[in-house]
């Protein structure tokens, strides 16, 4: 006979099993036509490529160049993330970035199991695991005076956390770098878009 404490180490053991396993899907954006894969992490549901929606200003791609689009999706400033992920999903808030991180427990392991080995630009290597499927590329920004940055070297993310008039919560992986940098920027560069799932 099985007893209590038996049945709650196999709960417990099974329930840290389906914690890691990523769960895979798609979805259409209704506005365009253009479908993204989404993944679920922890109990987070995350397209799990770059948002590539045109919106009606301050969208690009990288160095105004189409195909960028379609490897790294369209880089927006602070204003236009706001609005740009489709109805039933957001920009996430830094708390949700926060919770995405600290779902993997240690902030190295988390970046090395997001990284894809392609992609990068002599990238730091890490152990492949199925949450790359979250498909972490370095797509550069635009700055304050539409010169493009950083193609291969870096990801840049904007939060919805607002940290006052002029500036926002984002956050950045670095081809040479297993840490996660979270900062306050401009809200007038224009970084990637990463939406979530509304709960």
């Amino acid at each position: 006979m099985i007893n209590r404490f038996t049945l709650f180490a196999i709960s417990i053991l099974i329930f840290e099993m389906n914690s890691e396993a990523q769960v895979t899907g798609s979805f259409t954006d209704s506005r365009d036509g253009k479908i993204y894969k989404t993944v679920q992490i922890g109990w987070q549901i995350w397209m799990a490529e770059n948002l590539n929606y045109k919106t009606d200003t301050n969208s690009c791609c990288y160095n105004n160049n189409d195909s960028m689009c379609t490897i790294y999706g369209k880089l927006y400033t602070w204003v236009e993330a706001k609005k740009a992920c489709p109805s039933g999903w957001h920009l996430p808030s830094a708390d949700e970035w926060w919770m995405l991180v600290k779902y993997r427990k240690d902030t190295i392991d988390f970046v090395d199991k997001i990284k894809l080995d392609v992609g990068w630009k002599n990238p730091v290597k890490g152990t492949i695991c199925t949450i790359r499927s979250f498909t972490a590329l370095p797509g550069g920004y635009r700055n304050k005076t539409d010169a493009f940055k950083n193609i291969g070297k870096y990801s840049y993310w904007w939060s919805s956390s607002e940290i006052d008039s002029e500036k926002a919560s984002g956050w950045r992986l670095d081809y040479d770098s297993r840490i996660v940098n979270f900062g306050n920027q401009d809200k007038q560069l224009s970084y990637s878009v990463r939406c979530a799932k509304n709960s």
